[in-house]
């Protein structure tokens, strides 16, 4: 108690100083009256009673500093007094802080904002209670290594039933399907609103711990019946946006896909789904499937995708999601690992004899699901990582240029340094006032960048993900937390040095003239730092030309069609329930109306659209090929009609196309691509050949060219064309213009209307939708080129500034050396040679580095070796002509000096 009592006495003192000081003060006079009155009654005079009474006292300041120590807390009053003086500096000198705090503030903006995004994709978890006890239930394949997109394998509603049944608590396992973009009718213009729905088990959100800001949300018995749940639960984003977070929107009745849905619920403000860039604005039972015309992101053998899928046992559209407790985690993974083998054990006399021994390898795997489902995170998640790591380089670059400028500083402050230690200032009470300094500008740089951050890493994944992605990007504490390590460790990088350095000065000479301090002064450190910003500065510009040749190499590469003059309209026939009979000759129709428009060269329609993320694929079964044990016979398809390989600008190769001779009641024919014709008939013609799903039933009559029809990174994969007569509806109009196809978007778009009135549609270029695919590239050329950019600047202010400071420091010495016959030139080149050997030295410690992470970054490259030696040769040359041009006008400078004023400085 007695300490604490102390503590606060001493905190307590920090509060009123100047009435504690004044106090102290008319206590010291009064004793010193008291002796001084002695003394003069002893028969001084009061002058010299005055000067007596003051040495019997002894030091009146010491004794008031002793007495301040002992009153308040000396530590923050002294760091109090560093912080005072250090912005008092810092008015003096406004362009060295300008400098520092523009310097230190681009590194941790350009980390932070990196970051931003690497913990939203990473880190975050789900706004639900407890995301660490979430799972995904994943059937996985030994084996399998087709390149399939790393997403869970998914799950009939029959199967998730009997695994739901099997858990010790049938309450912790929710089924959910993926979300998919719908329709609600409006009474706006348009009559159409696009909103993105997910369907879910009754069990859903009390799985995830989620509970309702209005209403109720689903439960299990809102998914019982089928077709008998038409209710949904509203996100939180929707009701305070559409909807103005009007409380009587319980109850309301939204129209979506044809499917009137009463609203029982609002879902909690912030949860969005479990589908990072893919928030959800409407939940619906799984019942209501085909009520709302939910016909996407399936897989299908034996079944009919056109009728109710629930009941269907081979129709495979569910995520299974679970949670598990501690005390449970172990039975609950048993019974659901047995439960899937008798699944699998029962489908496999389903499965043709090919197929069946694959089919039974598969084995059900729990993954964490804390964090959610997302696309960006698989695919971005390497060039992330890799730009993080650039990021840090710039912000090693920044520290090393703000130590340098701190460096000058202290150099002209080595006078007052050694004043304050002939004074009696020890060596660490100077540190501490430099390194306040350090912290200050660090902090500062720290509130820039945070600043910068959070709008920097939403235009960040903008880029990345394309217009269309809506991920929530924002600063919260781990950000924060990471902004200020990166502040601190900017001042332990740029701060420490220079503080330790000015202030191991020999007093001395430090007080000499500024030529004597000069004679002996050498910017080794400098030079140092400049180095290692050279360095540093080759390891960008080196990453950046890997990665625009990068791009540049996709952007030339061949897609295998044609991609400019095309315009493609997708249909939404399931927003409006469009009735089945109606679609019967509606290609014809389509391509007949389109055609017409003018301007229009040909038109076709299709299942997928090229470039749409579109990937149909299905096991086959070949005649006459045997596959190797576990080799998946997998094909990807798509149906279209048959001027569909003209309008695309597909080549064929052999055989023929489809043609009129394709009909419903005629044989089943397919055109395959070359690569399914080299994987599966390896040296001899495809032509005549038959496949199919349990039975080759389908003959191949023709082979186009490859086509990188999903991705313009993903290589062409085993692929079939189907007559669209022969079992398909068109989904997308392809029309290829003879000019600039966004001129004839209001008139296709209205041909389209004509022929399916009252039906929303889409309509896109196809050459922009190709090169929205390659948005993360460019973006990661993009930024590492800014990086560059940045790492140049920041090495030539470096250079420039050390080589300013060595010639200042030198000019007797270079006066003497013209005073004694030097020519200009020959001081002229000898600053440049000493600008470029510094330069060298940097770039001969950065090529181990460059080759380093060039190999690290091999996967992210294409087209280009990671040592390619046009590109570091060039990046070489571009820093040497980048030093010396930094090192031209000290260089000029020095070889400008006057012999005489030079002397005279003396």
């Amino acid at each position: 108690m007695k300490t604490l009592r102390m503590f606060a006495a001493r905190l307590s003192a920090l509060f009123g100083r100047q009435r504690r000081d004044a106090d102290l003060h008319d206590e010291v006079e009064a004793h010193l009256h008291a002796l001084a009155e002695e003394h003069r009654l002893g028969g001084m005079s009061a002058r010299d009673a005055r000067a007596a009474a003051r040495r019997d006292f002894g030091g009146v300041d010491q004794m008031k500093e002793a007495y301040r120590d002992q009153r308040g807390l000396p530590r923050i009053e002294a760091a109090a007094r560093d912080v005072q003086y250090a912005l008092r500096g810092f008015r003096k000198n406004p362009g060295f802080v300008g400098a520092v705090v523009l310097s230190l503030a681009l590194g941790i903006g350009v980390t932070s904002a990196v970051f931003t995004v690497v913990n939203a994709l990473m880190l975050t978890p789900l706004p639900v209670h407890n995301p660490r006890d979430l799972f995904v239930a994943t059937p996985e394949l030994a084996g399998d290594s087709t390149g399939a997109p790393a997403l869970p394998a998914r799950f009939s509603y029959p199967a998730f039933e009997s695994l739901r049944r099997a858990v010790p608590a049938p309450g912790s396992l929710a089924a959910m399907s993926r979300v998919a973009r719908m329709y609600r009718q409006t009474g706006g213009e348009g009559g159409f609103q696009q909103i993105s729905v997910q369907l879910v088990s009754g069990e859903f959100f009390s799985v995830l711990g989620v509970s309702a800001a209005r209403g109720r949300l689903l439960g299990p018995a809102d998914n019982r019946t089928l077709g008998g749940h038409p209710v949904a639960v509203m996100s939180h984003a929707l009701w305070s946006g559409a909807f103005g977070a009007d409380e009587m929107v319980i109850g309301r009745i939204l129209t979506v896909n044809g499917q009137p849905l009463t609203i029982v619920g609002v879902a909690p403000a912030g949860f969005s789904g479990v589908w990072l860039e893919s928030p959800v604005d409407l939940w619906t039972p799984l019942m209501m499937q085909d009520g709302v015309h939910y016909r996407q992101n399936y897989s299908a053998s034996g079944a009919s995708p056109i009728k109710p899928w629930v009941p269907q046992e081979n129709i495979r559209w569910l995520d299974l999601v679970g949670r598990k407790a501690d005390a449970a985690s172990t039975s609950t993974a048993l019974a659901l690992a047995s439960a899937f083998q008798g699944l699998v054990s029962r489908a496999a006399d389903d499965v043709p004899e090919a197929l069946r021994a694959r089919f039974r390898q598969q084995r059900l795997t729990l993954q964490p699901f804390g964090r959610g489902f997302s696309n960006l995170r698989t695919n971005f998640a390497p060039p992330l990582f890799a730009l993080l790591g650039m990021a840090a380089l710039v912000l090693l670059i920044a520290c090393a240029n703000a130590a340098n400028l701190m460096l000058a500083r202290a150099a002209a402050r080595r006078r007052e340094i050694a004043i304050r230690v002939s004074l009696g200032a020890s060596r660490g009470r100077v540190i501490q006032q430099l390194l306040t300094e350090s912290v200050l500008l660090s902090a500062a740089a720290c509130a820039a960048g945070l600043l910068t951050a959070g709008w920097a890493a939403d235009l960040l994944v903008r880029r990345a993900a394309g217009t269309g992605a809506s991920l929530a990007v924002g600063v919260d504490w781990r950000v924060v937390v990471f902004a200020i390590v990166s502040a601190v460790a900017t001042v332990l990088l740029a701060g420490l040095a220079p503080a330790f350095r000015t202030t191991k000065v020999e007093t001395s000479l430090a007080l000499r003239s500024a030529s004597a301090r000069g004679a002996r002064a050498r910017p080794r450190l400098q030079k140092a730092l400049v180095a290692a910003q050279v360095g540093l500065s080759l390891v960008l510009v080196v990453a950046a030309g890997l990665f625009v040749q990068t791009l540049r190499n996709y952007a030339r590469l061949s897609l295998g069609y044609s991609q400019e003059h095309v315009l493609s309209v997708s249909i939404n026939f399931n927003s409006t329930g469009y009735p089945m009979e109606r679609l019967s000759g509606l290609s014809d129709a389509l391509i007949e109306r389109v055609e017409a428009v003018p301007g229009v060269i040909s038109a076709s329609t299709a299942m997928c659209g090229l470039a749409s993320g579109c990937r149909a694929t299905s096991d086959i079964v070949i005649d006459g090929y045997r596959p190797a044990p576990g080799e998946p016979v997998r094909v990807q398809e798509n149906r279209v009609s048959s001027s569909y390989f003209a309008t695309t600008g597909m080549r064929l190769l052999d055989g023929r196309g489809l043609d009129g001779r394709d009909r419903a009641n005629t044989a089943k024919v397919a055109v395959v691509n070359r690569s399914m014709a080299r994987r599966y008939f390896p040296g001899q013609s495809p032509i005549g050949r038959r496949f199919g799903y349990d039975t080759p039933d389908i003959e191949i009559v023709g082979v186009v060219e490859d086509g990188r029809v999903n991705r313009v990174q993903q290589a062409p994969t085993p692929m079939a064309f189907y007559p669209m007569s022969q079992g398909a509806d068109p989904e997308v109009v392809d029309a290829r213009t003879s000019g600039d196809p966004r001129v004839l978007v209001n008139e296709i778009r209205r041909a389209v209307s004509d022929v399916v009135p009252n039906v929303p549609t889409t309509v896109f270029v196809l050459s922009e939708q190709v090169a929205n695919g390659l948005n993360q590239e460019r973006l990661v050329a993009g930024l590492t080129s800014i990086f560059g950019v940045l790492a140049l600047g920041l090495a030539s202010l470096g250079l420039f500034g050390v080589m300013s400071y060595a010639v200042t420091q030198r000019t007797v010495e270079f006066g003497i050396r013209m005073a004694l016959g030097a020519p200009r030139s020959s001081v002229l080149s000898g600053v440049l040679r000493e600008s470029l050997a510094t330069a060298g030295l940097g770039l001969a410690a950065g090529l181990p580095a460059v080759l380093a992470l060039s190999h690290a970054m091999g996967a992210l490259l294409f087209g280009i070796s990671p040592t390619d030696f046009r590109t570091m040769s060039s990046g070489v040359a571009l820093l040497i002509v980048v030093a010396a041009a930094a090192s031209i006008a000290p260089a000029w400078r020095a070889s400008r000096v006057d012999p005489i004023v030079a002397l005279r400085q003396e």
